[in-house]
Formats: structure tokens, C-alpha cells, sequence
């Protein structure tokens, strides 16, 4: 029999895995020399761009350790993704040279044209994300006629889009993120011509604020509980990280530097985005709920030399992120958390404890085995704090045992 306690109150760094994702043909720089993800989902799939050379830009998807590319829309030579969801469907944007922005959807292999509105000879419009529904959202002409604005909308397919509207009297919106409750974030103008982050439900589109004295905000992700990440202006006019719940802003702060933004969010609140340093050097975070962390601090350099900036955050804890690898190229990195086990001792009765470190919100399995080949589950937890204390009531009916905990999706 197992037991196990949570202690609330530990404090534990998370450390990280780090795997380099290359570009589409390899898991190193084999064709091109550049990568960037934008997109992560709960199975630990990245959908992003790389650019095989200095005149073309590509869209991949990594999924089962594998990178590939995702082909192209026709007429276009610049593709983006920038949306991913569990069943890897892929949203995205493609250009072409002449300057038309066409918003895509990529499913079971096909590249499918979200673009509803063509204006002054011109398509605009960018697909930025989607839901496991398959729910997607982003920006768009809504008039072919001529100067037609620009306004956040939902792509409903077969060249048909929602208008979302904007904000009182604005001119301009966009969505950038979406729950699977089809919660909508983003920005929008308003009459002042000043641009601020909203939320937009049942049918109603609501502007989130700004920090104190400011006169900017945009919202880039939310999660399901309704909790969102951006950046917003502070009363100095330096740009924030700011995480949005229970209808309060709260400024992440920086890593010392002037700037910061945050770009991603899991259903732990957890949030990831880039901030500047002391030096005003930029480096990836994660805000672990208390406190920003530098990530370059939790993982090693033998992999990434400088991890610049993280794009998402799954509710495994993994991270999709940007930055140098050791021989100076810009990659995509996919960042996993390691669990700890800690304090091993035999206590009263011969029963055998241990203590599993982690984030809030990680979900894990502690197992056990006689001869490190077969192993049985002992116990699922999920992190209310940062450890949970174990007890195996068991352990002196085996001559030895062994245990290990493992992180489930």
C-alpha cells in the first residue's frame, strides 16, 4: 500500500530536458539553418516555420520525433504556423511575393485556404490559433471592398469567416488566442486610437485593461479556467508580461531588463514568453506561479546556448522554445520537465519514503520494480504544491525495490 502527502509549501527548481528539433530532414542542422515554434499541444507536438534557405520560409510540424515540412498554399512562398491543437491540425499564414497574406488550416496532409476577402487586389488574412474543437481564430479583411478593415474573426471554412468586431468606436482587432469553452483573446483598437487586449464571449467583446498608468495591452493565450497571458505598457512606458485572472492584471515583472512579453499558458497557470535581462539581453521564462525564472537557468548548455524566447506551454509542463545551439544556428527546442525524487530513507516499520518534486499542476505515476525491467504502478498524483511525500507500507515484503515517478501528458 502506498500513501502518499502533499506539501504545499516546497519550493523546487524544475530542471528540463532540452531536445534540439532542427529543421524538416533531421534532427540537426541537415537542410537549413534556422527554426522557430509557435505552437505546442499536449502531446508534445511544436508546429512552427524554418526556412531551408535565405529566400523561402516553411512551415513544420514535429510530432513523433520527427520534423517535416507541411508543403505550401498555392501562390505563396512564406509560410508560417502558428496554431496547433491535440489533433494536430495546423493554422497558420502564407504569403506571396506580390504581398497577399492568405490564413490556412493544415489537416491529415492538406493545406486548406481559410481566405474569405479579397480588397484592392490584395487577400489579408492570418489564422493565429484553434482549439481542440477545431474552433480557428485570427485576422482578416471583412469587405472585398476597397480599404476594408481589418478585424479579429473566427474561420468557419469554405471561405467563410465571423466578424468579431472591436472594441467601442475601434478600427482594428485581432485574435490570438482561444480555450476549448470558444474563449476568445486578442487586441483592438478603440477611439482614442489606442490599442488594448480584450476578451470576447458569447458574443460580447470586453477590453481587459491596461497595468496602472499605461495605455497598451494585448492578449495572447488563455487557458480553460479563463486565465490569460500578454504584455501590456507600464505608467514608465516599458512593456510587461501580464497574467489576467479573476479579472485582475497582475505585471510578471522582467528578468531584470526594461521588457518583457508572455506568449503562453497551461491549464496550471503556469506562463512562458521573453523578458530582458540586467544586461538587457533577451532570454526565454516561465512564471512557475510566484516568481519569473530565467530558463536558461534550468537546463543545459550542451544543447541550447541561450534559449531566447518560449512560445508555449502544455499542461505537461513541456515547452516549445527558440534559440542558439551550440554551433551558433537558431533553433526550435522542445523543453520536457524531469521529475526529482528526493530524501529516500527507511522509516518505522521498514516502510520505504520518498518525495516526488515538480510544478503545480503536473500530473505523474510513481512505479516500482525488483529488477529495474518490469514495473507496477503504484499511485497517480497530480501537484497541488511543489512535492508530495510517499509511503510504501509494502517495501519489506521484497528483498529490494527500486521506484521511479514519471510525468503522464
Amino acid at each position: 500500500m502506498l500513501t502518499c502527502a502533499v506539501f504545499s509549501d516546497a519550493v523546487y527548481s524544475q530542471n528540463y530536458t532540452v531536445i534540439d528539433l532542427g529543421t524538416p530532414g533531421g534532427f540537426t542542422n541537415t537542410s537549413g539553418s534556422y527554426s522557430d515554434p509557435h505552437g505546442i499541444n499536449s502531446s508534445g507536438s511544436v508546429a512552427g516555420e524554418w526556412a531551408p534557405d535565405a529566400n523561402s520560409q516553411r512551415a513544420f510540424l514535429y510530432t513523433n520525433n520527427t520534423n517535416m515540412d507541411i508543403g505550401f498554399v498555392t501562390g505563396t512562398q512564406y509560410i508560417t504556423a502558428h496554431g496547433l491543437n491535440a489533433s494536430n491540425l495546423v493554422a497558420g499564414e502564407a504569403s506571396s511575393v506580390a504581398g497577399d497574406v492568405r490564413a490556412f488550416l493544415y489537416t491529415n496532409g492538406t493545406m486548406v485556404d481559410l481566405t474569405t476577402y479579397a480588397s484592392g487586389g490584395f487577400t489579408y488574412s492570418i489564422a493565429h490559433a484553434l482549439n481542440n474543437p477545431g474552433t480557428v481564430v485570427g485576422e482578416s479583411y471583412t469587405s472585398s471592398l476597397p480599404n476594408s478593415p481589418v478585424h479579429a474573426v473566427i474561420f468557419a471554412g469554405n471561405h467563410q469567416e465571423s466578424d468579431l468586431g472591436t472594441l467601442s468606436n475601434g478600427t482594428y482587432s485581432a485574435a490570438f488566442g482561444i480555450n476549448n469553452s470558444n474563449v476568445i483573446v486578442g487586441e483592438s483598437t478603440v477611439i482614442s486610437g489606442n490599442v488594448y487586449a480584450f476578451i470576447y464571449s458569447n458574443g460580447v467583446m470586453s477590453a481587459l485593461g491596461t497595468l496602472p498608468g499605461g495605455n497598451y495591452s494585448a492578449a495572447f493565450a488563455i487557458n480553460d479556467a479563463g486565465q490569460i497571458a500578454g504584455e501590456a505598457n507600464t505608467s514608465t512606458g516599458e512593456t510587461h508580461a501580464f497574467l489576467f485572472k479573476s479579472g485582475i492584471m497582475t505585471d510578471l515583472g522582467t528578468l531584470g531588463g526594461t521588457n518583457s512579453s508572455a506568449t503562453g499558458i497551461n491549464s496550471a497557470g503556469q506562463v512562458v514568453g521573453y523578458a530582458l535581462t540586467v544586461s538587457q539581453q533577451q532570454h526565454a521564462f516561465l512564471y512557475n506561479g510566484s516568481a519569473m525564472v530565467d530558463l536558461n537557468t534550468l537546463i543545459s548548455g550542451a544543447v541550447c546556448t541561450n534559449l531566447i524566447t518560449a512560445d508555449g506551454i502544455n499542461d505537461a509542463g513541456q515547452i516549445a522554445g527558440s534559440g542558439y545551439t551550440t554551433n551558433g544556428d537558431y533553433h526550435a527546442f522542445l523543453l520536457t520537465p524531469v521529475l526529482n525524487v528526493a530524501n529516500p530513507q527507511v522509516i518505522a516499520n521498514h516502510f520505504f519514503q520518498l518525495t516526488v518534486q515538480g510544478m503545480p499542476g503536473q500530473q505523474f505515476v510513481l512505479k516500482a520494480s525488483t529488477n529495474l525491467l518490469n514495473w507496477t504502478s503504484l499511485a497517480t498524483n497530480t501537484f497541488v504544491g511543489y512535492a508530495i511525500n510517499c509511503v510504501d507500507s509494502n517495501a519489506p515484503s521484497f528483498s529490494s525495490r527500486f521506484y521511479r515517478a514519471q510525468l503522464l501528458p
